[in-house]
């Protein structure tokens, strides 16, 4: 590859993808296409992929089978942070609902209620960013995207376990909006908002405009490929409504 650049590395490396392939999805642009071909033609492999970015590559199975079970092996890192839900949960799932035949779905949604029981603090509603540490809105808003992603892949009529992760997720995006703490997480929150607004689970009269307000946000430089996938839910909205 010599000095070209490699994808695939890192959480924000997978934002980008799935914000081109949500894009192209959204809007049929040739674009956004080519700029997912250009992605994946410059992935890194094996043990260098980060498993937020081989979720994405289930859309392309037979050419990544081997990549995405070497993946499947991985557990969520311990001590546990609140964050590390998007890296591996998402990918977890799409694993179990492509792959495995919907064996262990329990075992993500299980993941899911332990960060909470743990991590949760009732009288403030917030999530600490790990065992011992106090609320950080971008963790928050890390948990709160691999939740509704979750959401999206998991069959609703497992019900049991789709209702589970729905019901962690209005109580984690309730409790961060109603403190009003939402500084470095806005654009995260705005996407999640847009999504579950368009997935109905969320009620589009209390939530979309301050979704739509959230994402307004200045975009940090840590934000790289959030931009994207909000872009896309706005273009998802857009394709529902008319």
């Amino acid at each position: 590859m010599g000095n070209e650049m490699r994808y695939g590395r890192t959480r924000l490396d997978a934002c980008g993808l799935a914000g081109y392939m949500a894009l192209y999805e959204a809007t049929k642009d040739e674009g956004h296409q080519r700029m997912v071909e250009k992605l994946l033609a410059n992935a890194v492999t094996g043990e260098e992929m980060h498993p937020a970015w081989a979720r994405l590559l289930f859309a392309d199975v037979d050419n990544w089978q081997e990549t995405i079970k070497l993946v499947a092996q991985r557990e969520l890192p311990a001590p546990v942070r609140l964050e590390d839900a998007f890296d591996t949960l998402p990918f977890r799932m799409a694993y179990e609902m492509k792959l495995n035949r919907m064996a262990w779905v329990s075992r993500v949604a299980e993941d899911f209620r332990g960060l909470h029981r743990r991590l949760f603090d009732e009288k403030s509603g917030l999530h600490g960013a790990a065992e011992g540490e106090g609320f950080c809105a971008e963790s928050t808003g890390w948990f709160l995207m691999a939740l509704v992603d979750c959401i999206d892949i998991c069959d609703q009529q497992l019900y049991e376990h789709w209702r589970c992760l729905v019901d962690i997720f209005r109580v984690t995006l309730q409790g961060i909006l109603r403190s009003g703490r939402v500084e470095g997480a806005e654009l995260q929150l705005a996407y999640c908002i847009l999504k579950a607004v368009r997935m109905g689970l969320i009620d589009s009269e209390r939530y979309l405009a301050q979704g739509l307000a959230l994402a307004k946000a200045e975009h940090r430089s840590q934000d790289v490929g959030i931009p994207y996938m909000l872009a896309a839910e706005k273009a998802l909205m857009g394709r529902c409504e008319a």
